[in-house]
């Protein structure tokens, strides 16, 4: 080691120049590792786009190649609305704003596109349309909901033919693109379900909903109870104050489905109405006769002219209209079949020279034994059947007496 202190003026000198130049080396090395790091950066980032952009290019290739497959294979004609889809999303994210991302007023969307987006919106409610509109770059609410409430289909409150057309309308059009030859058998099923029973305003129609017609101690539901237009001015207030003070209240919605036998055809309501239940089997009677009426005239040319018969739940008045039809003694167009616990009638009606199924009636049974099982169980309600008492004992007793005889529909057989 040397002795700095010790040296003389002119050695200290050299040294120190020595020791300069040697920082000035490792400087000028250090610069050069730098560049060289750098470069080796660089390159390690160009390789890395090149892969990506290879990837991506990859990418398009195969939609492409896909997209090309689908056609040779004929998918756009199962699927005509795929393709249409996938192509205006990529053309929307092409046009959208580099800066804001907002969309372009360019852009035209197919019909099919938009009915998509609509369904997706009204289907999986609010939250499913903007989670596509902000991951796929979807149409605008405005645009989906225009296309939504041009094509919605509004049926009339009550029992009407124009609802039975419109419905008809849908069943040949799906009928002719599924390749589904009619007719097809088909059921009008119909059902009650509580609602709050408020005085509601239908703003489409400018009437007042909610009602069944004038209250009053004779009063019967009335399907096709007419709502005055309300107008404006101070009438308006007077009809809406008269219909809350006469009419009677509906706290139930009653429903009447078609219902095809046919696993691709959809069921549709003609039939929406409120009720307050204050009807009888009579009534349905003519509610029925009504319906069938305008299945002949609407449905003949898809679904068929008649309905097979009328399914339910196990309603009285319904079950009572359905027991009616079925105790007709046997004679021409009859048929009946009477197995152990089963008695199923039919009618057989004959309408431009063919023959046709009616009076098929059938209950959800299901339905009815779960009403039947919330009577029984229960410790504090009396239940007969027919002369005889029946308690949660005895419910039990015959279901094992069922499991015993191996009954298999659920009545018992011995």
């Amino acid at each position: 080691m040397i002795q700095k202190q010790f040296l003389g003026h002119h050695a200290a000198i050299e040294l120190l120049k020595e020791k300069s130049a040697r920082i000035d080396s490792l400087e000028r090395r250090s610069w050069l590792q730098r560049q060289h790091q750098m470069r080796a950066t660089l390159r390690v980032r160009t390789v890395k786009q090149e892969l990506e952009e290879k990837t991506l290019r990859g990418d398009v290739k195969g939609l492409v190649e896909n997209i090309n497959v689908f056609l040779r294979n004929g998918g756009d004609e199962k699927r005509k609305a795929l393709l249409p889809f996938v192509c205006d999303l990529m053309r929307s994210a092409a046009l959208r704003d580099k800066t804001t991302d907002a969309g372009s007023k360019k852009m035209r969307w197919h019909k099919t596109s938009k009915q998509v987006l609509a369904v997706i919106k009204k289907k999986g409610g609010g939250g499913s349309g903007r989670f596509v509109c902000a991951t796929l770059g979807s149409a605008a609410d405005s645009t989906v909901m225009a296309e939504w409430n041009g094509a919605k289909v509004r049926l009339k409150p009550g029992e009407y033919l124009v609802n039975v057309v419109v419905v008809a309308v849908i069943y040949k059009q799906l009928m002719a693109r599924l390749g589904i030859e009619g007719p097809v058998p088909y059921e009008l099923q119909e059902d009650e379900t509580y609602m709050n029973a408020r005085y509601a305003f239908d703003a489409w129609r400018d009437i007042t909903l909610g009602t069944c017609g004038k209250a009053g101690p004779e009063h019967q539901c009335n399907a096709n109870h007419e709502h005055e237009k309300l107008g404006s001015g101070v009438e308006a207030f007077h009809r809406i104050e008269r219909g809350g003070l006469e009419d009677k209240r509906g706290s139930y919605l009653r429903a009447v489905m078609v219902v095809p036998l046919h696993p691709r055809l959809p069921a549709l309501p003609i039939v929406v109405h409120c009720t307050c239940l204050s009807f009888d089997h009579q009534w349905i009677h003519r509610s029925w006769e009504r319906l069938v009426g305008f299945c002949r005239i609407a449905l003949r040319d898809s679904l068929g002219p008649q309905p097979q018969g009328h399914g339910s739940d196990g309603a009285s008045p319904l079950f009572l209209a359905m027991k009616q039809r079925m105790r007709i003694p046997a004679g021409p167009g009859r048929f009946s079949l009477d197995a152990p616990g089963l008695l199923l009638t039919g009618l057989l009606v004959e309408l431009d020279g063919k023959w046709h199924v009616a009076h098929l009636d059938m209950q959800d049974p299901r339905h009815d034994l779960s009403k039947l099982y919330a009577v029984l169980d229960s410790a504090i309600r009396d239940f007969t059947l027919g002369e005889f008492h029946a308690a949660h004992y005895d419910w039990l007793e015959t279901a094992r007496l069922a499991n015993k005889n191996n009954d298999s529909h659920g009545a018992i057989q011995k």
